[in-house]
């Protein structure tokens, strides 16, 4: 569901398997990543890059063996080489689809979107909605080891996709997600419907204080329009941030046909500006790639793949980063047709 960049190779990722790794100029295929068989584990889709170290922060859930409750902590240096790899036991099995990384924490959530064999084998859901078993989150130091980690528990919902994660002057560690109040996709232990109606994820802040306070937690709602697959100016990950962009739209509304377009958000001005597009339109992830290298934050593009469904056929639309709300600047007609999926990079060449 992801491609990634690390250690001078180009990696596909599915969070149930190591990662395999592609030729970058042919897409060849070149075989499974194990970092000389140090990997712990399955590899997320989502591992987080570290830009004043150029660590690559990680994690696999079902660390011991297909649904069990342990989840692999993991870090490569630059050049891609293993030099932490810590199991911590989570609460329950979980799927864990993605995480936070800040300059000091490692930020692991366990929300209740359960998974058991034993429900499995008797043809029951592998994966289920359970809420009376809350939200967990682990801070773990990351100058320190699994032993030093504090959990947080928090109301049940469910995150696929933080924006950004960052430290505040005072210590707290705030986390941007699209957080719904109930898991999508996913039904009850008994196989009934989770909700009667599709859940959405909103934008919300998370704030934290994994040294003072134990159970410290603080949330902000900061839009309550529906969206995903936020992103931002990864220059700028771990650290404090202004721009973020997400795919929106009316996804839940009853009897009112679907559509989607790109919103930017200007957190230090707390505003949001919104292109919409043709109803039978839907859009890939939007991907920020900076005017230059030393551009200010949020100055340049915002590429993401717009498939036509009433003509089967892709465009990749470009926007201005921070004016999204005029439409595309350019529109570039694929010869491939490339249906709604999930996850994309930039990478600036040569390969």
């Amino acid at each position: 569901t992801n491609i990634v960049w690390h250690g001078d190779k180009l990696l596909a990722l599915e969070e149930a398997h190591a990662p395999f790794a592609l030729d970058p100029a042919t897409l060849m295929p070149k075989g499974y990543e194990t970092f000389g068989d140090k990997l712990v584990g399955p590899f997320t889709a989502h591992p987080k890059m570290d830009p004043a170290t150029g660590e690559m922060v990680f994690f696999g859930y079902s660390a011991r063996g297909r649904f069990t409750k342990e989840i692999s902590i993991q870090v490569a240096d630059k050049n891609g080489r293993i030099t932490r790899a810590e199991v911590l036991e989570g609460p329950y099995p979980s799927m864990v689809h993605d995480f936070a990384v800040t300059r000091n924490w490692i930020v692991m959530p366990v929300f209740p979107l359960t998974s058991s064999m034993q429900r499995a084998m008797g043809g029951l859901p592998p994966f289920a909605w359970e809420p009376d078993k809350g939200s967990h989150i682990a801070f773990i130091p990351r100058q320190g080891t699994i032993a030093d980690a504090r959990w947080v528990s928090t109301p049940p919902c469910y995150v696929f996709h933080p924006m950004n994660h960052f430290e505040t002057a005072d210590g707290r560690v705030v986390v941007d997600v699209m957080k719904y109040d109930v898991a999508p996709l996913f039904p009850l232990p008994d196989g009934r419907p989770s909700t009667d109606k599709a859940p959405a994820a909103r934008l919300f802040r998370w704030t934290f204080d994994p040294t003072g306070k134990a159970n410290s937690f603080h949330e902000e709602q900061l839009d309550d329009r529906a969206g995903e697959f936020p992103r931002f100016d990864e220059r700028y990950c771990m650290a404090d941030y202004r721009h973020g962009w997400i795919v929106s739209g009316n996804v839940t509304e009853p009897g009112v046909r679907r559509s989607e377009g790109i919103t930017h958000y200007d957190l230090a001005k707390g505003t949001n500006a919104t292109w919409n597009a043709g109803e039978d339109d839907r859009f890939g992830e939007p991907v920020f790639v900076p005017r230059t290298a030393d551009a200010a934050e949020g100055d340049g593009w915002v590429l993401c793949t717009v498939y036509r469904s009433a003509e089967a056929r892709t465009d990749l639309a470009i926007f201005e980063a921070t004016d999204v709300a005029k439409g595309p600047v350019a529109l570039a007609h694929l010869s491939v047709r490339v249906p709604a999926g999930f996850h994309g990079n930039w990478r600036q060449g040569p390969l």
